[in-house]
């Protein structure tokens, strides 16, 4: 904190994203360069190439549910339009069931 300036923190933000992008690189840190060396968890460590530490991604959720396509005899698709709201809104699709996070569709508490 007491590196953040009162004023402008907008210009500070960018200047720490300038020093990620050019000095404090993932690979081959130039921590010589830096004019936060001192003050550098990663350096005081003596392994600054291995900062930061790169935690696990979480899951990503699954869903389950069912799209049905309902073909004509002359080859028109049965579509319908989204809600508005949410994901993909207005756009149109085929139609389906309500996607869960459980397989056999039952709803999860």
């Amino acid at each position: 904190e007491r590196m953040v300036p009162g004023t402008r923190p907008g210009d500070f933000a960018q200047a720490m994203m300038d020093l990620g992008a050019t000095i404090c690189t993932p690979r081959r840190p130039r921590c010589m360069l830096c004019p936060l060396r001192e003050d550098c968890s990663a350096v005081v460590s003596g392994d600054p190439e291995h900062f930061p530490v790169r935690l696990p991604k979480a899951d990503k959720p699954q869903r389950h549910g069912a799209a049905f396509v309902a073909v004509r005899a002359d080859g028109a698709i049965l579509l319908r339009k989204r809600a508005e709201k949410g994901l993909l809104g207005g756009m149109t699709e085929v139609p389906t069931t309500g996607w869960t996070a459980r397989i056999d569709g039952a709803t999860t508490e």
